[in-house]
């Protein structure tokens, strides 16, 4: 027998197992790699076969096109020969002609048709083959469909994750700001209150106001409003060379008795001013005032600080009658008015002549310390005999209400009435018409012209602007009047701008186009081009069109701008003061070193 075969040693059988699960375990990477590949190739492959298809039906195309093109040659050339044997059958034979012209028709309707079904045949192939071709595209684009829609799931799973990070940054982010605000309010305050500790001393006489009008002398007492103050005294004491006396004790007062009224005087003549010899001393306050009429002795003047003028009584004390605000300290010393410094009035009558040239009737006082209007007696005596009347019409001007207008002609004052100066007829527009009693001048009380016979006054007023529009291209500057928005008065200009002030009304116009003056910051006025609030002559006037175009753009772009200004502006300051806090502190340590380290004293 043989001998039995060795047994098999156990590492063997082992390392062969072992080598068998190695080699499947890298084949199935390999497989991996290779299944996105074999899935790329596939749809490379379906791609071309799309490709191939759209080109087979391009083919199909061009190759009905040539038909259509043949199909149009021929038709061409049977209508040539049509037209050849209509000619010789014109030529032989008339109804022979008519019958195969008949006959001939009747072809070319038979052949349209057959194109028409032809075409239509053509057509149903086409759309089954577009039909076949969106069932392929449908069968094809399923796994990109579902590969997009696991790719959109997986997106926002992603989102889901990452939100919480996300809303971490932000909050990272917006901290600091949120800080700095507060930093800022809590700041705010701060320097705030040492700038209103400062402003305080400066703000206290100007909200606080002084009883009685005007202050008190140097020692607490009111002085009165015609006399000259404490103050004035002293300075005049010390421009003479005098010492300054030292102030009284107070002693209690001791109630007195009632006086009997005295018997009023027969008033005396008054008498005029003594003018100062050149060989006479003025004085250091300059000449000698005249005496008051009733004995009473002169009153020295008191210097005003801005105008260098002074007070002095008058000769004639009369009070006006009129019903606007007249200057407080007039009122309180009836007796007063004002005068230059050398001692006539020649320099104040030039000042008031020329307001009064101006068109203003109301003046206002020219000390610094009242804000109210001259009386009419103070401004007609400083007014010389030339300006009195049209001083005077001025201020009836500026009195008068709407129911009172002036005569175009003569400027005499007529105040409307329901009848009129003339008997009225039926018409609604008649009743405006006025005859003026001085000068007999005919005219509208509406629209303050001339009277216009048969024409009502919006049709004059469309002649009257249709003649101002011509005046203004044959010269820029028009004769004829403009009327005031607000009053309805004519105004007319002799010089100067377009900026016109109504003298009844203070209605402020633009003489060129009649419109008010607006003005609002950061917009523009009246005189700016590019601003809503702009003259429609003063830019692009042929082009109203492209003008607002212009001007409304303008004004969009500044509104959308200006609240990114203002944040920016905030941001700006804000990121400063941060700075500031951070850096000013280290700057002042930086300076303190530098000067010990110069003087070389230790900490």
């Amino acid at each position: 027998p043989a001998p039995p075969a060795p047994p098999a040693a156990p590492g063997r059988t082992r390392s062969r197992s072992g080598g068998g699960r190695s080699w499947r375990r890298g084949l199935l990477p390999l497989l991996l790699l290779l299944l996105p590949l074999l899935l790329l190739l596939l749809l490379l492959l379906l791609l071309l076969l799309l490709l191939l298809l759209l080109l087979l039906l391009l083919l199909l195309l061009l190759l009905l096109l040539l038909l259509l093109l043949l199909l149009l040659l021929l038709l061409l050339l049977l209508l040539l020969l049509l037209l050849l044997l209509l000619l010789l059958l014109l030529l032989l034979l008339l109804p022979l002609l008519l019958l195969l012209l008949l006959l001939l028709l009747l072809l070319l309707l038979l052949l349209l048709l057959l194109l028409l079904l032809l075409l239509l045949l053509l057509l149903l192939l086409l759309l089954l083959l577009l039909l076949l071709l969106l069932l392929l595209l449908l069968l094809l684009l399923l796994p990109l469909l579902l590969l997009l829609l696991l790719l959109l799931l997986l997106l926002l799973l992603l989102l889901l994750l990452l939100l919480p990070l996300l809303l971490l940054l932000l909050l990272l982010l917006l901290l600091p700001l949120l800080l700095l605000l507060l930093l800022l309010l809590l700041l705010l305050p701060l320097l705030l209150l040492p700038l209103l500790v400062l402003l305080l001393p400066l703000l206290l006489p100007v909200l606080v106001p002084v009883p009685g009008g005007r202050a008190g002398g140097l020692d607490g007492r009111g002085a009165e409003p015609g006399a000259p103050g404490p103050e004035a005294r002293l300075l005049h004491r010390l421009l003479r060379g005098e010492r300054p006396r030292p102030p009284r004790p107070r002693s209690p007062r001791t109630p007195r008795t009632p006086r009997t009224p005295r018997t009023p005087r027969t008033p005396r003549t008054p008498r005029t001013p003594r003018r100062p010899q050149p060989s006479e001393d003025p004085g250091p306050c300059g000449p000698e005032l005249p005496r008051v009429p009733g004995g009473q002795a002169p009153v020295p003047a008191v210097l005003l600080p801005d105008a260098g003028l002074r007070r002095v009584p008058p000769t004639t004390p009369q009070r006006p009658e009129s019903s606007s605000e007249s200057c407080s300290t007039a009122s309180k010393t009836p007796l007063t008015f004002f005068v230059h410094q050398s001692g006539n009035k020649a320099g104040n009558s030039m000042a008031f002549k020329q307001l009064v040239q101006l068109g203003q009737a109301e003046i206002k006082c020219p000390i610094p310390e009242c804000s109210e209007h001259l009386e009419e007696t103070t401004v007609l005596y400083n007014l010389p005999h030339d300006d009195i009347i049209k001083y005077k019409y001025f201020l009836e001007l500026s009195r008068m209400d709407s129911s009172t207008k002036p005569c175009p002609q003569c400027k005499h004052f007529t105040t409307f009435k329901r009848r009129g100066h003339i008997p009225t007829p039926t018409k609604s527009e008649n009743r405006y018409k006025i005859q003026c009693p001085s000068c007999q001048f005919v005219w509208c009380f509406k629209c303050h012209s001339p009277w216009h016979e048969g024409v009502n006054c919006k049709e004059y007023k469309k002649g009257d602007k249709l003649l101002r529009h011509w005046a203004n291209e044959i010269e820029h500057g028009q004769r004829n009047a403009q009327k005031c928005p607000k009053c309805k008065i004519h105004i007319q200009r002799t010089e100067g701008c377009d900026h016109m002030t109504c003298s009844q009304c203070n209605t402020n116009f633009c003489y060129r186009c009649g419109e008010r003056y607006h003005q609002v910051r950061f917009f523009g006025d009246h005189t700016s081009n590019l601003s809503i609030f702009g003259c429609k002559y003063r830019y692009l006037p042929e082009r109203p069109h492209v003008r607002r175009l212009v001007r409304g753009s303008v004004c969009a772009g500044k509104l959308l701008i200006a609240p990114f200004i203002l944040v920016l502006g905030l941001a700006l300051g804000a990121i400063a003061v941060v700075i500031g806090l951070f850096v000013f502190p280290i700057y002042c340590l930086c300076k303190k070193q530098r000067k010990r380290s110069r003087t070389g004293m230790p900490w």
